[in-house]
């Protein structure tokens, strides 16, 4: 990586420093760089209507509440996904069925379905799956769990 200028080192700094001047309104997230911040509201936090009253967090349980739903959530980032489906966000849709998603990862696993692609393969006996957890689940049968 080649700095151009005072300001870029400046900012670079920040990363090796660990300054997060930058945070997110919604989720609190601390972010090194504006950009960052501004992909972060265009992705993870893009409009969800996120108050405190949304959300409770259980200091003891580690979990994240809706109060639409009640649904209980151990990460924070599976509440925000949870919370674009409240707000009716389903940015991403497949071409072949019109299925929508909150998350382009989300469009490309379903995509998987269409093409046939399936990347994990058990190197036991070369059964292949379209999800990292489908093939964990496999491995099961061959560690006899």
């Amino acid at each position: 990586m080649k700095i151009t200028n005072s300001r870029h080192l400046k900012c670079h700094m920040r990363i090796h420093a660990d300054e997060r001047p930058f945070s997110c309104k919604v989720c609190d997230k601390k972010f090194a760089l504006s950009s960052h911040l501004k992909y972060h509201m265009s992705t993870d936090c893009a409009s969800v209507e996120k108050t405190r009253e949304d959300c409770t967090q259980s200091l003891s349980e580690n979990t994240f509440s809706c109060r639409v739903c009640d649904k209980k959530f151990a990460r924070e980032r599976e509440f925000f996904n949870h919370m674009l489906i409240h707000g009716g966000q389903y940015p991403c849709s497949c071409k072949v069925c019109n299925k929508t998603f909150t998350k382009s990862c989300y469009l490309k696993c379903h995509t998987r379905i269409h093409t046939g692609e399936r990347p994990y393969c058990c190197e036991v006996c070369n059964k292949k799956f379209i999800h990292r957890s489908s093939l964990t689940y496999h491995m099961r049968i061959h560690n006899g769990n």
